[in-house]
């Protein structure tokens, strides 16, 4: 039985992370096309890239050049929601995996933005130098399309299809000739669009498609991370107004208690614990007092740490 599970691990095993190289060639094409569009002056477009980095919590040199993304380290790029999209990206694009908890889940609204159906799409994936992210964009807006059945006004482009199919533009262009038609059903409309109904048919009958999941891996992913840790590197976890931070060796009777908005919860897993608090609105768990008395405290700021030193912490905890 095909689960999120297997499917996650099947991305992670062929993935190669090319990624990194994708966001890195993508800002450097962002900070080179901002000053004209923000100018008449770099100013705006600098403080607006010092800015995004900032918020991604990057620590750069004071002599860090804003519009050179060549400058960034690898790591740095990984902490980047830029890179985490367009991994999320790949991951629905040609494995069908809508929702997870190391990326955050793809940005459908953002996906279709980068396609190349709006004059604000086609500038966003103007941007994109990296011949495989745009095939990976085509693939995903044509999954898009595949999985709104509700739409069926809708097409894929030749080229969309040819992405998520995994066939060359030629291959894709005989399947559409008078005599290739006949055996594909496939054919395009006076949009120059293949009927989302046709290319729903026609891959559902291929063998290598793969139909999209949906759900979350839950404590899965931790150990996903763990195998591949290029991708999650570095975790934000909260922390209270002292300093002190959300960490593993806060484990009460086996367990993690912790308040989100649906009330006061205990987990046996620490990093699902930490997930709940991540998405909260006001992150709130439980810590020993001075005289050892286990009391709420309320998270006021994140604080970056890595991964490796988690698990440890995680490990020595139990």
């Amino acid at each position: 039985m095909d689960t999120i599970k297997s499917r996650w691990t099947q991305f992670l095993d062929t993935f190669e992370d090319n990624e990194v190289e994708a966001t890195r060639s993508y800002l450097h094409n962002v900070g080179e096309a901002l000053p004209y569009i923000l100018g008449p002056t770099n100013e705006p477009a600098k403080a607006a890239m010092l800015t995004y980095y900032k918020v991604a919590a990057l620590k750069l040199p004071g002599d860090f050049q804003w519009h050179e993304a060549e400058e960034l380290s690898d790591d740095q790029i990984r902490q980047l929601p830029l890179y985490r999209q367009f991994v999320a990206f790949r991951a629905y694009a040609y494995w069908g995996i809508a929702d997870n908890n190391i990326t955050t889940g793809v940005d459908k609204e953002a996906l279709e933005y980068f396609g190349e159906r709006s004059g604000f799409g086609k500038m966003l994936f103007s941007f994109v130098a990296d011949d495989e992210l745009r095939t990976v964009i085509r693939a995903g807006n044509a999954r898009l399309v595949i999985d709104e059945e509700n739409k069926e006004s809708r097409g894929v482009t030749p080229d969309e299809l040819a992405a998520l199919s995994r066939l060359d533009i030629k291959s894709m262009k005989n399947l559409l000739t008078p005599s290739g038609s006949r055996k594909s059903g496939l054919h395009t409309s006076s949009d120059g669009l293949i009927p989302a109904s046709e290319a729903r048919a026609w891959l559902f009958a291929r063998k290598n498609y793969l139909c999209t999941l949906h759900g979350e891996l839950q404590s899965m992913h931790f150990a996903s991370a763990r195998r591949f840790p290029s991708l999650t590197d570095v975790v934000f976890v909260p922390a209270a107004e002292d300093g002190s931070a959300f960490c593993p060796d806060l484990r009460r009777d086996g367990k993690y208690p912790v308040v989100t908005e649906e009330g006061e919860r205990a987990f046996d897993d620490f990093w699902e614990a930490l997930q709940a608090l991540q998405v909260a609105v006001s992150p709130t768990w439980r810590r020993p007092g001075i005289k050892g008395r286990w009391g709420l405290v309320k998270g006021v700021s994140w604080k970056r740490m890595d991964r490796k030193e988690l698990v440890e912490m995680d490990r020595g905890s139990q």
